[in-house]
């Protein structure tokens, strides 16, 4: 491996002045759990200069409730969402990728700013599903976007704190579901994640979050999906079929040496309607 020159700015402001004296040559370094995961799979970045962010104290403030959002320092690890109360009560979903994501060992080191900025980690369904916010640095600029419209900006910047909006209420189905690996620190086959609140009467939706990934494709939210649960009473089985339709219009998984896109997307489909299945004709449902 050539020689790497690593720096450990403590300012954001010398983060940005080690990079730019080499824009195209540096890699930011959080948990470094996905660097050893690329450097397995011979994939690490070339980069001549590395840049670790541990010691810069506005990614590293925890987790802290302001106004009813939760706040996450991009520097908070796996093993510490793990652990705390309000992300078990605020955003389950979360809670429950948190569990899936590599093993505890891996987790106590991997940083949810790390995972984001992979633009593929699996807790990424999962934050789509709540409407997740970054907040993130420009050059000393603080900016703040949905997380589906700054990965499709290219991921920028760096992130600051990952930002969960207070909880719909009276969610009634909320699922979150991985296939794939757990022991390594890799990106699973396929992963879905929805949230939503039922309008009992009608069958149908008052809000709904659909968001899928796997493999290495950034992850997208299911928009058609998401209107044909808010149109279509679910009561309705026959329906079914219509909504497997609306899903492989947003889920185009790219094919792997082990795995087909017919194959991923029968996976997304099938997990997804099981669990829509589960909570119409289970006790759940019927005891609202």
């Amino acid at each position: 491996m050539p020689m790497k020159t690593i720096q450990a700015p403590e300012s954001l402001e010398e983060a940005w002045f080690c990079k730019d004296n080499a824009p195209d040559d540096s890699l930011w370094l959080s948990g470094t759990t996905w660097l050893r995961t690329q450097w397995e799979a011979g994939q690490l970045n070339d980069a001549k200069q590395w840049i670790r962010l541990d010691r810069i104290p506005e990614l590293n403030q925890g987790i802290h409730l302001a106004e009813e959002e939760l706040r996450i320092s991009s520097m908070t690890t796996f093993a510490e969402l793990e652990e705390d109360e309000r992300i078990r009560e605020k955003a389950p979903i979360f809670s429950k990728a948190i569990k899936q994501i590599a093993a505890p060992s891996i987790r106590e080191q991997a940083t949810i700013g790390g995972n984001i900025a992979t633009g593929i980690g699996d807790s990424l369904p999962a934050l789509i599903a709540l409407d997740a916010r970054i907040s993130y640095d420009d050059h000393l600029k603080r900016r703040e976007l949905l997380l589906t419209d700054w990965l499709q900006e290219g991921c920028p910047g760096l992130i600051v704190e990952l930002i969960l909006p207070k909880t719909e209420e009276n969610l009634s189905l909320t699922f979150y579901e991985k296939t794939g690996r757990r022991e390594a620190f890799i990106p699973s086959a396929v992963t879905v994640a929805i949230s939503g609140r039922l309008n009992k009467k009608s069958g149908t939706f008052s809000h709904i979050r659909a968001a899928a990934a796997g493999g290495t494709m950034e992850p997208v939210r299911l928009k058609q999906l998401e209107q044909s649960l808010m149109a279509v009473p679910l009561v309705e089985g026959k329906h079914y079929r219509l909504l497997q339709e609306q899903i492989l219009k947003d889920y185009s998984p790219p094919e792997d040496p082990f795995l087909s896109k017919s194959y991923k997307q029968r996976v997304a489909s099938n997990l997804i309607i099981q669990n829509i299945h589960s909570y119409i004709e289970g006790d759940h449902y019927a005891a609202e």
